[in-house]
C-alpha cells in the first residue's frame, strides 16, 4: 500500500498528552524494579560471599553479609507483592 499511495501525512499536533500508565502503576513498577535489583545484589553477596572475604576482610564482610540478609528478607516479600499487584 505504501508503494501505491505513498507515505501518510502525520497527524496534526494537538498539544494534549496521553497518560499511558497511572501513578499507581508507575510506583508498583519502580518498587518491583528496585526490589529486584536489591535481591540480585544481596543474593550474590550471600551466595558468593566467601570470595569476598579476602578482599574485604572478616569484619567488613560480616557487616555486609548481615545487612544483605536483612535487606534480602525485606525486599523478597516486597518484590512478590509488587509483582502480584502488576497483574491485578
Amino acid at each position: 500500500l505504501w508503494m501505491a499511495v505513498g507515505p501518510s501525512e502525520p497527524a496534526p499536533q494537538t498539544g494534549q498528552r496521553i497518560q499511558r500508565f497511572t501513578r499507581a502503576q508507575r510506583i508498583i513498577h519502580w518498587a518491583s524494579a528496585i526490589a529486584f535489583l536489591l535481591l540480585a545484589f544481596t543474593g550474590l553477596v550471600l551466595l558468593f560471599g566467601k570470595l569476598l572475604i579476602p578482599l574485604l576482610g572478616h569484619a567488613l564482610f560480616s557487616w555486609l553479609a548481615i545487612a544483605s540478609k536483612y535487606v534480602h528478607n525485606v525486599a523478597g516479600p516486597v518484590f512478590v507483592l509488587c509483582t502480584l499487584a502488576m497483574f491485578f
